[in-house]
C-alpha cells in the first residue's frame, strides 16, 4: 500500500510542477534543434481567442514570420541551418490585447554539425540460407 501512495504523491508533484512551470513552451528558451520543421507551443491565457506567434532572425536576414492561430500550437518550416531566432506569443480577446510573452530564444545547428553517431540508422541485409 505504501508504494501506491508514495506513486500517487510524485504524480501529484509532477502535475503540480507542470501548473507552475512553462511546460508547454516549446521550443524552450536556448534550444539546440537540428531541423528546420519547428513545433511551437506555448501556454493557454485564460479568456483568449486567438493567438499571435511572432518569429524573428537574430541576425535580422530575414522579415519577421507572424502566424495568427486559434489553437495552443502549430508547426513552421522554412528555418534555416546556422541560424538563431527569438520567438514570442500574444494573446488577443476580441481583438484586443491581454498577454505578451517574453523572448524565447532558439538555434538551428548548422548541418555539418550534427553529430552523425546520434542519428544513424544501421542496416544489415542478410543473404537468405
Amino acid at each position: 500500500m505504501k508504494f501506491f501512495s508514495t506513486r500517487a504523491v510524485l504524480l501529484m508533484a509532477v502535475f503540480c510542477f507542470s501548473l507552475f512551470s512553462n511546460a508547454n513552451i516549446s521550443p524552450s528558451d536556448g534550444s539546440r534543434i537540428n531541423y528546420t520543421q519547428i513545433f511551437f507551443e506555448y501556454d493557454e491565457v485564460q479568456g483568449a481567442d486567438e493567438y499571435v506567434i511572432s518569429i524573428f532572425s537574430m541576425d535580422n536576414s530575414s522579415e519577421p514570420v507572424i502566424i495568427k492561430n486559434r489553437s495552443l500550437a502549430c508547426i513552421v518550416s522554412g528555418f534555416n541551418f546556422g541560424k538563431g531566432y527569438l520567438w514570442r506569443y500574444e494573446a488577443f480577446k476580441n481583438g484586443q490585447s491581454i498577454y505578451h510573452s517574453r523572448d524565447f530564444n532558439f538555434t538551428i545547428i548548422d548541418y555539418y554539425l550534427v553529430d552523425t553517431n546520434l542519428f544513424k540508422i544501421n542496416v544489415e541485409i542478410s543473404k537468405p540460407s
